[in-house]
């Protein structure tokens, strides 16, 4: 009877390696993810009114879909909620009514932000003055700015709308690419470059399973105690 050859790794399934190709799906996942941030930033830039417009739509339909879903739930599992069902759906009918509304509402609350934001940050900056802070003047700059802006979404909307979609899509075309750049990173990183350890193989970083001389301790079965000699169980000075 022959026996069978013994390996000092695990056997292997003759498949791919499951850490490399979850590295491959987060590649490319990363990948398509920063490719649609960078192109919805190029259209905000491009086309910011369009853009906002397309997107106030589709946030309206979302609104709406998630009314229809509350209401069947309510109805067949008892499980949703009226107010849960009316609120989202008259927010869905008002957007696709008038889309122009979510755009000045955003103008108005984001003016009404940057003003307060905006006087804090001056009433901050006279207080680091007073302590001898040095660069208190970053946030005096800081707070004029975000007041002059305030003022400007209130006496010219349009103008401030355009300014916050085009930084909009300029921050989606940076997130983009930063995205993408990790997903190549991900996707580069081979299993010994992940810090992955590789079983079985001799000269490998990590431990070996089935013998010692694998890069570290062998775990191929108990240990026996050493053999005792003859000369062992003398008590120290019977001898003499």
């Amino acid at each position: 009877m022959s026996q069978m050859p013994m390996s000092g790794g695990l056997p292997s399934a003759g498949g791919p390696d499951p850490i490399t190709t979850m590295f491959k799906r987060l590649r490319v996942s990363f990948m398509v993810q920063g490719g649609f941030s960078i192109v919805a930033g190029i259209l905000f830039l491009v086309w910011p009114f369009q853009s906002a417009t397309a997107f106030v739509l589709v946030f309206a339909a979302w609104l709406l879909a998630s009314a229809i879903v509350s209401a069947i739930l309510t109805v067949v599992r008892k499980q949703g909620s009226l107010l849960g069902t009316l609120v989202p759906g008259v927010l869905g009918l008002l957007l696709l009514v008038i889309p122009e509304a979510a755009g000045s509402a955003l103008v108005f609350l984001v003016a009404f932000a940057s003003l307060l934001v905006g006087g804090l940050s001056v009433a901050l900056s006279l207080s680091l003055r007073r302590v001898g802070f040095s660069a208190w003047w970053l946030t005096l700059i800081a707070g004029v700015l975000a007041v002059a802006y305030g003022f400007l979404a209130l006496f010219n909307p349009t103008a401030a709308l355009a300014g916050l979609l085009w930084a909009l899509g300029l921050l989606l075309v940076i997130i983009g690419v930063a995205i993408m750049v990790l997903g190549w990173r991900i996707g580069s990183m081979s299993l010994n470059g992940a810090g992955g350890a590789t079983f079985g193989t001799p000269g490998s970083g990590g431990p070996g399973f089935g013998g010692t001389g694998f890069g570290g301790p062998g775990f191929g079965g108990p240990q026996m105690p050493p053999r005792r000699g003859p000369d062992d169980d003398v008590i120290p000075g019977e001898e003499v």
